[in-house]
């Protein structure tokens, strides 16, 4: 693809990508994946152990980039209710949440809101 890396570990890495070779199997479920981190990441779902909670409604999430993202849809929900703006419980079309991390912007314009910044631990 001609992307170059520094290091000979990084582009064997990213060389990975382009292969169909999946080495790495899931016990519990044969499962395959490309990188053996991907396969440790999928072996907690068997576990049944889901460590990252929400504190404000209970849900929990066995990976924290799951959790940060429910949070956002915690925080978009407080800031539009503040705003006095409905709840569109759909995904998109103005006033649509953009990003998943602190600094996510609400973009286009609903009434008289142009954006709202959030920020997320």
């Amino acid at each position: 693809c001609g992307l170059g890396h520094a290091r000979r570990e990084q582009l064997e890495r990213h060389q990975l990508s382009h292969s169909q070779e999946r080495k790495h199997v899931c016990p519990a479920c044969q499962k395959r994946f490309k990188r053996n981190e991907h396969l440790a990441r999928h072996v907690i779902t068997h576990s049944g152990l889901k460590p990252h909670g929400c504190l404000e409604c209970g849900k929990a999430f066995y990976r924290k980039d799951h959790l940060r993202k429910h949070l956002l849809a915690h925080e978009t929900k407080r800031i539009r209710l503040a705003a006095g703006l409905t709840s569109s419980g759909g995904g998109g079309g103005a006033g649509a949440v953009a990003g998943t991390g602190a600094g996510a912007v609400e973009s286009g314009s609903v009434s008289g809101v142009k954006s709202l910044s959030l920020s997320l631990p």
